[in-house]
């Protein structure tokens, strides 16, 4: 899968900045349209950002946000933010 870096950039960015999780998700569909508004297009993208292991990244399927998911916003910020913030430093 090739991946947009200028996407990427921007994910490691405003994570930098302080971006939550559920703000950096929103980042992949708004830089790549609708159609990549999906777990997979989450999990590649905040793997290659934060280079967080795919296994940590499996929370993203049980994620509300892709309809049948169990994980509120704030219940995946507890199991990704710390990661990703102290990738992005």
């Amino acid at each position: 899968m090739n991946l947009d870096n200028a996407l990427i950039d921007e994910l490691r960015t405003k994570a930098r900045e302080g971006a939550n999780v559920s703000t950096l998700a929103d980042l992949i569909p708004a830089h790549l349209g609708q159609a990549a508004n999906s777990r997979l297009m989450a999990i590649a993208y905040f793997h290659e950002a934060f280079r967080l292991p795919i296994s940590e990244l499996g929370v993203l399927g049980a994620w509300c946000r892709y309809g049948d998911g169990q994980l509120s916003d704030e219940e995946i910020e507890k199991e990704l933010g710390g990661g990703i913030r102290k990738s992005s430093v």
